[in-house]
């Protein structure tokens, strides 16, 4: 979900340095795909709130899965809790697939 306060921080944090910040952290493609959506609503193609889709999301995910170890212990450890805990997963699904918010 990309809200319109997203694009307003995005716009007053642009410059080098955010970048840099973006690349040490495996941001980057995250970061790239927050500009080009900011930039559609600020041309008016598309209107804030922005749900980003389930592809977009999941490749943003597996590409920081892959690149940074810290995320992959942390992803890890929260899927063996969320088959440890059924309701758990159950509440979170619900809350990711939800329509509104």
């Amino acid at each position: 979900m990309v809200l319109l306060i997203d694009c307003l921080t995005a716009l007053a944090w642009t410059g080098r340095g955010i970048w840099s910040l973006a690349e040490e952290l495996g941001a980057d493609k995250a970061l790239e795909t927050l500009h080009s959506i900011c930039r559609a609503i600020g041309a008016g193609y598309t209107e804030a709130s922005y749900k980003l889709s389930i592809t977009t999301t999941t490749r943003i995910l597996s590409e920081k899965f892959v690149r940074d170890p810290v995320f992959r212990v942390t992803t890890i450890n929260m899927l063996k809790y969320a088959f440890e805990h059924r309701d758990i997963g159950a509440r979170m699904l619900n809350r990711l697939l939800r329509g509104s918010y």
